[in-house]
């Protein structure tokens, strides 16, 4: 694991073999195989402010139901370090078939980090990977 820093935003750990393009808007996280990707944002909230309850689970039901058309009730919410944080596993109907999507976002006073792992499902370890990989979230304030 090495660790991968987006200056001004966030860090997380890399699993080893695992490729990293940043974007202007993103950054990609890709495993060795073409079996997924995971792509990281982010979104500054201004002006920064304490999290509410609910905020992170509604980031996960607007990104569900408007980008993959996935309608979602509200996914349990737990309090996480600096913030909130909510997960949800989905699939989406395409026409290829199932696709697999896991869907997290940390939401802290400054920002929000909003993660997603799409998948064909034929890597329970590049799965678990991803996973671990967003749990490394952490904030970068520029130091």
């Amino acid at each position: 694991m090495a660790r991968w820093r987006w200056e001004g935003a966030f860090s997380i750990d890399v699993p080893d073999g695992w490729d990293v393009n940043d974007f202007s808007d993103g950054v990609e996280v890709v495993p060795p195989d073409p079996s997924g990707a995971a792509h990281f944002s982010t979104y500054k909230r201004v002006p920064p402010r304490p999290v509410e309850p609910g905020e992170a689970s509604g980031w996960l039901c607007g990104f569900a139901d408007q980008q993959l058309g996935v309608p979602v009730d509200d996914p349990p919410e737990i309090a996480a370090p600096l913030g909130r944080e909510a997960r949800l596993a989905c699939v989406q109907q395409t026409n290829e078939g199932p696709r697999p999507w896991e869907i997290a976002v940390q939401v802290w006073p400054e920002r929000a980090v909003f993660f997603t792992y799409n998948h064909d499902g034929s890597r329970p370890d590049h799965r678990d990977a991803a996973l671990t990989m967003f749990a490394s979230v952490e904030p970068d304030r520029g130091r």
